[in-house]
């Protein structure tokens, strides 16, 4: 979530987000934040009309190389004027 909320920034919203944890991230592990967008699309369900909204694709990997959470997360992001 901090990860997306920094690319976010302060005029975007985090508008779903599903996470998996295949592993445990133990405490001491050193982990690393991938982010991928996987799709462009307009948000059909916003009551104040239409949004610009991507997909994206989430994991965090340790310093072993594990994949310790996978998930999918939308994002609505604000229109450029």
């Amino acid at each position: 979530v901090h990860m997306l909320m920094n690319w976010i920034g302060d005029h975007g919203f985090l508008h779903r987000l599903t996470q998996r944890f295949p592993t445990f991230n133990l405490l001491g592990d050193t982990t690393w934040c991938h982010g991928a967008v996987r799709e462009k699309f307009i948000l059909e369900e916003a009551v104040d009309g239409k949004r610009h909204a991507v997909r994206c694709d989430i994991s965090t990997v340790n310093q072993c190389g594990d994949t310790t959470t996978t998930g999918e997360a939308v994002v609505v992001l604000p229109v450029q004027e």
